[in-house]
């Protein structure tokens, strides 16, 4: 979405020379960007948004601090390497902090101006999704995730999000319904010939969880999956790995952190993320396997459907990850910790021990951290390195 930009006047003088040389600026600030900057209304800001201001001049500090009340966000200040702009907002950028704001001065060439303003939005857009953001428990976390459950209170709190408790049996009653949409991926899952039952029963759980998504409004949900080995002796793991590709964030086993953690890699990066939990290190510590029976469909090469590992039931998927970097991360539900690595898949594994989708990692600082500082087994994966990204979104939370 294009960036709008509220430019302060220049006081002072009536400077033809100067403005021309200022539209000059924004206009080549403009094609760096790749879009028309617009004009920021300050009388109707939002809660939170933040405010772009081109401080065009020494003189202007008044000017701001005029508009200033109105502003509830942080401000980024843009200024130019002329006629004291970048003094100007130094005081300006003094003024805010001294009333309790937050902001940043954005000095430098077209090109560089462009990539801060560029990183500032992707973190900014990540922190306006969250506020307004709902995310569905669907049961409780499993039995095993003592320390992966989440005080709603103190999530929406932090973050903005809403959780929203929605009951197995009321997931149960939506899978007898025994519907789901013929999207091509489902056909293209169908024409593999999978056995006919698991895979119905895998497609009616897609459907029933695209329901409850659309019937609550979600942006992503966390199932309680192991429940429905013996309700309706079938795994999750297929819906998932589809409602993932379909830009639905949807974890496993009712881990609410892993899923908070998804939703803000996921809209960081712009990419589907895969919730997996590590196997083991090599003996050098570099390298870890992790793995999981779910991986969205659209970030793998190719597949095999096979069975839910625990279980040795229902459809599991075997994913091929394309080799080369990824980011590692994961946060508390509050995001009060985080650890974020970037590491790099050197191959994918099929051993039969393990969850299905395997990946052997090379990431040398994960061991110290897995091993003394863990938030919870479950890592979230992208491919990409997301690693400045996800630490400048840091900068800003809350």
């Amino acid at each position: 979405m294009p960036v709008n930009i509220h430019r302060l006047p220049i006081p002072f003088v009536h400077d033809d020379a100067l403005n021309e040389e200022n539209d000059l600026f924004l206009s080549r600030l403009s094609e760096a960007l790749g879009y028309e900057l617009g004009n920021a209304d300050v009388t109707h800001l939002q809660e939170g948004e933040p405010l772009y201001v081109f401080v065009p001049s020494g003189g202007t500090e008044n000017e701001f601090k005029k508009i200033f009340s109105g502003i509830a966000g942080p401000v980024f200040l843009i200024t130019t390497g002329q006629a004291n702009s970048l003094a100007a907002s130094m005081e300006i950028l003094s003024f805010i902090k001294k009333m309790g704001g937050r902001g940043e001065i954005l000095h430098g060439s077209h090109e560089a101006l462009a990539r801060r303003i560029n990183m500032l939005e992707r973190v900014m857009k990540t922190k306006s999704r969250l506020a307004k953001g709902r995310l569905g428990a669907v049961g409780m976390p499993s039995d095993w995730l003592i320390a992966s459950e989440a005080d709603y209170a103190s999530v929406k709190e932090a973050t903005g999000l809403t959780l929203v408790d929605i009951s197995m049996e009321e997931l149960l009653e939506e899978i007898d319904k025994a519907t789901y949409p013929e999207t091509p991926l489902v056909r293209e899952l169908l024409d593999k010939h999978y056995f006919a039952k698991d895979m119905t029963t895998s497609l009616n759980i897609y459907g029933a969880l695209k329901r409850l998504v659309e019937k609550y409004e979600l942006d992503g949900f966390t199932l309680r999956c192991f429940d429905l080995l013996d309700k309706v002796h079938g795994t999750g793991c297929l819906a998932l790995g589809i409602l993932n590709s379909e830009g639905i964030f949807a974890g496993c086993e009712g881990d609410m952190p892993a899923l908070v953690s998804m939703m803000v890699l996921g809209t960081l990066s712009e990419k589907p993320v895969f919730q997996a939990n590590p196997s083991r290190f090599s003996d050098d510590r570099e390298q870890v396997i992790l793995a999981h029976c779910s991986v969205p469909f659209g970030m793998i090469d190719s597949y095999r459907l096979t069975t839910h590992y625990e279980s040795g039931i229902g459809v599991g998927i075997d994913g091929e990850i394309p080799r080369g970097e990824i980011t590692i991360f994961k946060a508390s539900a509050t995001l009060d910790r985080y650890f974020v690595e970037k590491a790099a898949i050197v191959k994918n594994l099929h051993e039969g021990n393990l969850c299905r989708t395997q990946i052997e990692v090379a990431c040398p600082t994960c061991y110290d951290f897995f091993m003394n500082r863990p938030i919870g087994n479950h890592q979230l994966i992208v491919v990409g390195d997301f690693k400045e990204t996800v630490e400048e979104f840091f900068k800003w939370v809350p």
